[in-house]
């Protein structure tokens, strides 16, 4: 979720029973927004503020009351693994209230440094980072095609990935994750008085000989409430967020790190607008948005920060969209 002390920000929804059907379209000529309405389970298509970009094409959108949440396959449908990436400060249990929706395939991956994957949390990379995702998806799920799901920054080591997978990777689903310029670092896509402060903090640790790492679960979890965006939290999502088994201590050195977003050229990403983030603002995401390659597509949420934790259903529905 990228930096801990960095506000953050959630909402809450219901679309129990909507069903997506997404098709990229060939055409080029623009963009098309898509906006998601949680509350009601509507989808439509806004004005295209990039014109100049690719876009997803038609998009239909209809109610069934058998959905029941989980992910419904279409006719054809090809074997494909979902695989979920967590952000900062965060575990692979991140994403335990959206998996329930998912195909019982879906893979959720720990990132160094935490749980099962020690690492130098002082050092650790991009591409270490990626090399421990790489080999989890390689032994947990050895052959077939792949859609990677990351979130904040575990959207760092996401064209690695790809790279590494020679081909595998057919779709990206990106919810407010940090896409750096080409080249450039994590760093770069955080606010200002963030990115001043932690480069700061840095060089003083360097100068005394220390090194930087964030804290895990905070001692009061109260101060989670309003820190997402969005709703304020209640109480069984500030203790799930809290809980140690999912707020962990992390790197900052990964933010440091350059991130290549050419080495995904050419497989379709879809970007999941939070449009009441506070950590990441909807302002900075629509920024990052165009220097994702080509054929990408947006769909924007009314949502926090924690989109596939207050809203997991939702999520679930886009993604079976993408799917589909």
């Amino acid at each position: 979720m990228g930096d801990q002390h960095v506000d953050q920000a959630v909402t809450r929804s219901s679309t129990k029973g909507i069903e997506f059907f997404g098709e990229i379209d060939a055409l080029r000529s623009r963009r098309v927004d898509i906006d998601f309405d949680c509350a009601h389970g509507r989808i439509s298509l806004a004005s295209p503020p990039f014109p100049h970009k690719p876009h997803l094409g038609r998009i239909l959108v209809r109610r069934r009351s058998n959905l029941g949440g989980h992910v419904v396959h279409g006719p054809g449908h090809a074997e494909v693994t979902v695989v979920l990436i967590h952000g900062g400060g965060m575990t692979a249990r991140y994403w335990d209230r959206l998996v329930p929706y998912l195909d019982p395939s879906a893979v959720a991956v720990n990132l160094p440094g935490r749980a099962d994957r020690p690492a130098n949390l002082a050092t650790l990379s991009v591409d270490q980072e990626v090399a421990s995702v790489a080999a989890d998806i390689e032994a947990g799920v050895p052959s077939g095609a792949i859609t990677l799901v990351a979130h904040s920054s575990g959207g760092l080591v996401v064209p690695g990935v790809v790279a590494a997978l020679a081909g595998r990777v057919t779709q990206i689903v990106l919810n407010a994750a940090l896409v750096p310029a080409e080249g450039g670092c994590g760093i770069d896509c955080m606010k200002k008085r963030h990115r001043e402060g932690l480069v700061m903090a840095i060089a003083a640790a360097e100068r005394e000989g220390r090194s930087i790492t964030l804290p895990g679960a905070p001692d009061d979890p109260e101060s989670l409430r309003n820190s997402y965006g969005g709703d304020p939290l209640d109480d069984d999502i500030v203790a799930f967020i809290a809980d140690p088994v999912r707020c962990v201590p992390d790197t900052v050195h990964h933010y440091f790190q350059p991130v290549h977003w050419s080495k995904a050229a050419g497989v379709p990403i879809t970007y999941v607008l939070n449009e009441r983030d506070r950590p990441v603002p909807a302002r900075t995401q629509e920024e990052m948005i165009l220097r994702l390659p080509a054929p990408s597509g947006v769909v924007r949420v009314d949502s926090g920060h924690l989109f596939a934790v207050t809203a997991p259903e939702s999520f679930a529905a886009i993604l079976a969209g993408q799917r589909n």
